[in-house]
């Protein structure tokens, strides 16, 4: 094993790793990610938007 993997190694063993089956219905993250073809995505973004919508937006504000 090489020193990189090595320490990729030991990385890895230290994260503390929970892992529980979570049914299809409840597991939305895998549910989305199996449909990925039907996905739309939009070709353009109005960045003007986004910007007025982070700067109004309480919660991430509250991050700052």
């Amino acid at each position: 094993m090489s020193p990189k993997q090595t320490c990729q190694l030991f990385f890895i063993s230290e994260e503390i790793i929970d892992v529980r089956h979570v049914p299809g219905v409840e597991n939305i993250v895998a549910n989305v990610l199996s449909r990925v073809d039907t996905i739309v995505m939009l070709t353009s973004f109005d960045m003007q938007k986004i910007a007025e919508a982070q700067a109004s937006d309480n919660e991430l504000q509250q991050l700052k």
